[in-house]
């Protein structure tokens, strides 16, 4: 039990570090905060769904509360011209390889087809087995990524929300990835998307005034 409360202690003594980084590292400290409050969201799921410990349910909600007002107030703002042309970069390829990967994914798990080697029960053997409700699921999945790529291709997806939606998905696939019974090749599976995070935020602080 000691062992297990400090293995806690020292993951939010961590996490607290990196938000001081971000707080003296992103002058202005606006961005920053957006970001710092978003940190916190995958650790704070993980405590509470994986270890049963950490804030109580009312606590989750006023965090995740303070999170969406802070993009709101700090984080959602236009990009700079500049910055949403260098943002189609990573859009177009992050559209290409969800319409040409990742929805032939989808389609062929809702078909109990899945990819071998990697199909969804190789990544998480919790992952339920074939029925119509999954069918459902996976189906609604490949046809909003269908959806979402095309924007992405065509440039009608606006910079910020590409940005934006990829801290959300980071947050939610960092709080998978913590799961135990999250294999390592699902660990890397899903990785690729922190890296199309890292890119788009690097071009907002690059390029983006008004949150610097």
């Amino acid at each position: 039990m000691a062992l297990f409360v400090g293995e806690r202690f020292i993951e939010v003594i961590a996490l607290h570090c990196l938000i001081n980084a971000l707080l003296a590292g992103i002058p202005g400290k606006q961005l920053a905060l957006a970001l710092s409050m978003t940190l916190i969201l995958p650790l704070m799921g993980y405590h509470a769904f994986v270890h049963s410990v950490g804030p109580p349910g009312p606590m989750l909600l006023i965090n995740l509360a303070i999170s969406a007002l802070t993009w709101i107030e700090y984080g959602w703002a236009d990009l700079t011209k500049k910055a949403e042309a260098e943002m189609k970069t990573p859009m177009y390829i992050h559209g290409v390889i969800v319409s040409t990967s990742f929805v032939p994914y989808y389609i062929a798990e809702a078909m109990g087809m899945p990819f071998p080697l990697v199909g969804l029960k190789e990544l998480d053997p919790t992952t339920p087995d074939p029925s119509p409700m999954t069918q459902f699921t996976y189906f609604f999945v490949a046809l909003f990524m269908a959806m979402y790529s095309y924007t992405e291709i065509k440039g009608t997806m606006e910079g910020k929300v590409f940005a934006v939606y990829h801290y959300a998905l980071s947050c939610i696939i960092a709080m998978w990835q913590f799961y135990p019974t999250t294999t390592l090749l699902g660990r890397l599976f899903f990785s690729l998307p922190h890296a199309f995070t890292l890119w788009s935020t690097f071009i907002v602080l690059k390029e983006h005034e008004k949150v610097l």
